[in-house]
């Protein structure tokens, strides 16, 4: 319904984040900017914290893209429920396999593939 009213030629809303539809309002603009300057810093940690649909995804993928070529990023967006699910979604989002490994494996590749960075 709304495509038509704003004359869009897709859905502007989807559970994917799509960047081609990224507004930055000025509370947007002010934590990307945080982020930003926390990554830039080396901040140990940064979180995000609001209501669902409210756009932390769709910022954070606009961070990783903005990120120069030699950063590395791994987006994990969803709360795992213990620590060998986090290891996987973390070792995921590098791109590592660790499919059969125990959670002691993949904490050490996901360490030395975080070693191997700098």
């Amino acid at each position: 319904m709304y495509e038509r009213v704003y004359r869009f030629n897709e859905p502007a809303f989807s559970p994917q984040p799509d960047l081609r539809f990224l507004y930055l309002s000025e509370s947007h603009r002010r934590v990307l900017e945080m982020v930003e300057c926390a990554v830039h810093e080396r901040s140990v940690c940064c979180v995000i914290g609001a209501e669902a649909g409210i756009g932390k995804t769709m910022l954070i993928r606009a961070l990783i893209q903005r990120l120069d070529e030699h950063m590395r990023a791994g987006l994990v967006n969803c709360m795992p429920d213990s620590e060998l699910s986090f290891t996987q979604l973390a070792a995921s989002a590098f791109g590592l396999d660790t499919a059969n490994a125990c959670t002691s494996e993949m904490n050490q590749c996901l360490a030395d593939y975080i070693a191997g960075l700098s």
